[in-house]
């Protein structure tokens, strides 16, 4: 393929993504990905408040709300984009995100109950 038939095709010099680009995208997109999933656990407890649950009830909420996303996300690729196998890894991806940040966020949850019982 000659540089005539690039030109034609649609190729232009400089347009290549470096590796820098690429790790900022990641990251932008990862750091995305976590403001939403946080954003999703404060909503869930932020509506308890206000519906004045107890603090047992907002925590499930909490779960309930921030957790529920990576299985929707699963259910849409599957249905509407004919599991597409590099949405349902990044859908995947993202269902490991929530395990791992549900755990952490219940380890929270239980050592600062443990401290407040502590001090009563």
């Amino acid at each position: 393929m000659s540089l005539r038939d690039l030109k034609r095709a649609g190729a232009r010099p400089g347009r290549c993504s470096s590796l820098k680009n690429q790790r900022s995208r990641v990251s932008g997109l990862l750091a995305l990905v976590v403001l939403h999933i946080v954003s999703g656990l404060l909503m869930g407890y932020f509506a308890g408040a206000v519906a004045r649950l107890s603090i047992t009830d907002r925590k499930a909420l909490v779960f309930e709300t921030g957790m529920q996303n990576a299985a929707l996300a699963v259910a849409i690729i599957r249905s509407q984009f004919n599991a597409d196998a590099g949405m349902l890894v990044v859908a995947g991806l993202w269902a490991i995100w929530h395990n791992i940040s549900g755990l952490a966020l219940a380890q929270v949850m239980r050592v600062r109950a443990t401290r407040i019982l502590k001090r009563v």
